[in-house]
């Protein structure tokens, strides 16, 4: 009987810790000014039950009609690789405001904790990596942030 009562204490204390999914959400705001707002991100991390991540992206102040790339390298501000570690799906906005999901197989503090660069590309600029003025916002993303 003892050996039953342990097993539910056991599995009740397991069911319970994997209850609360670790979140997190990043702010982020442009240096650009787009019309007469300032573009602002925010992407709410959250761990899912299968240990995959679900990132949602929300901008506001966006250019209705415009195509956004949203990425995240790898390294900070000062020096970053060119190729992105995550991209969201290109998407258009709607009237001034834009949301984009993206999943990923990674572990909660492994990206919590990872030194990357957020970057939303000016859809009225080419595409350049190397010119900080094609940035509608550029800020540390993960640990730095």
């Amino acid at each position: 009987m003892m050996r039953y009562f342990f097993a539910l204490l056991v599995l009740l204390f397991w069911s319970c810790t994997d209850a609360d999914p670790k979140s997190y959400t990043f702010l982020f705001e442009s240096n650009a000014e787009v019309g007469y707002t300032r573009p602002k991100a925010s992407v709410f991390m959250e761990e899912q039950a299968n240990g995959y991540l679900d990132l949602t992206l929300k901008m506001e102040g966006t250019q209705a009609g415009e195509e956004y790339v949203v990425r995240v390298y790898p390294g900070n501000e000062t020096q970053w690789d060119t190729v992105a570690l995550y991209q969201w799906p290109n998407t258009l906005a709607g009237d001034t405001t834009l949301e984009a999901a993206l999943t990923l197989d990674k572990p909660f503090d492994v990206v919590r904790e990872m030194e990357g660069l957020f970057v939303v590309h000016d859809p009225n600029k080419p595409l350049q990596l190397t010119n900080d003025s094609t940035f509608m916002i550029k800020a540390p993303f993960g640990k730095d942030q």
